[in-house]
């Protein structure tokens, strides 16, 4: 009848028994106790290695740099001193000193930051980091020049009578940068930070090993395109003109950032095949248009020709 209570009864008819409980699915339990798990692990990992962040006892425990105050050797004695970088209104100094000590500076258009932290190399790589701030007025200029990161790794690059520092992971940007005379010394403007006659052009080519040696040009490369296929072209130059394969090379058109880029996939001896890597500007592809290695004036003391 309506407005009756309801009444539960267990199998046997007794209805003194509870009402049935739902309960959650097997599935689900393991899961929220994976989740748990997993949520502990990541705190206590993060709580024991955030104190040792920066500190050597830090850097002893992941296999970095060693502590400051640690004798130099001869190899690391010759970075200690001035690096500078500059493009536009910014400009970059980065000071090694010799018991370790990192001091850092960046100026620019959103402002100023100055940074102190640690140095060391460890076999090819140098390693800077970042342990305080003595100024800071643009937090997000800061984020967006690394100044904030964990741990910075460079190569040390010898070049004539300089010194550069390349970004590990940007070796390969390195190399297109001297390829196309961009990173030979142009005034005010620099890719990478520099120890010794930073804004000197830079004649020659950098010193570095395998495999990036055999990437360098020293020469500027250039020819006419003979086929147009889809993304691609086949243009007449090859291994004897100096075409590599993985060569950035240019179509010219108007200012350079609206150039179409093209990479080498494959070189013969006479010619080579492209790959259209960036056509933005969206300049026509014509079969009979010269294409060249080299986005800037090739600088006097440079081996171009």
């Amino acid at each position: 009848m309506d407005g009756d209570p309801v009444v539960f009864r267990n199998s046997a008819g007794n209805p003194n028994s509870d009402p049935p409980q739902m309960k959650n699915p097997p599935r689900w339990r393991r899961f929220r106790a994976l989740a748990v798990t997993l949520g502990l692990v990541t705190v206590l990992v993060a709580a024991f290695i955030w104190p040792f962040r920066w500190t050597s006892a830090g850097f002893r425990l992941f296999g970095l740099p060693k502590a400051r105050g640690t004798p130099l050797t001869q190899t690391e004695r010759a970075l200690v001193g001035i690096w500078e970088w500059r493009a536009g209104n910014g400009h970059s100094t980065l000071t090694l000193l010799d018991d370790g000590t990192l001091l850092g500076k960046h100026g620019g258009g959103r402002g100023a930051v100055k940074w102190r932290g640690s140095w060391r190399r460890t076999g090819d790589r140098l390693f800077l980091s970042t342990e305080s701030f003595d100024s800071l007025i643009d937090s997000w200029m800061a984020l967006s020049n690394g100044v904030l990161g964990w741990m910075d790794e460079y190569e040390v690059v010898a070049w004539d009578k300089c010194l550069l520092l390349v970004p590990s992971d940007d070796m390969s940007d390195f190399i297109d940068d001297v390829n196309v005379q961009r990173e030979r010394g142009q005034g005010e403007r620099m890719r990478y930070s520099r120890a010794g006659s930073p804004t000197t052009p830079l004649p020659g080519l950098p010193d570095l090993p395998e495999p990036w040696k055999s990437r360098l040009v020293g020469v500027r490369v250039h020819g006419e395109i003979r086929e147009v296929l889809e993304k691609k072209v086949v243009a007449a130059c090859g291994t004897r003109d100096g075409a590599r394969v993985g060569l950035r090379m240019f179509l010219p058109g108007g200012k350079d950032e609206s150039w179409v880029h093209l990479r080498i996939l494959t070189a013969s001896e006479t010619e080579c095949t492209l790959e259209i890597t960036s056509n933005s500007s969206g300049l026509p592809v014509l079969v009979g248009a010269e294409i060249t290695s080299r986005s800037v004036e090739v600088l006097p003391g440079s081996s171009g020709r």
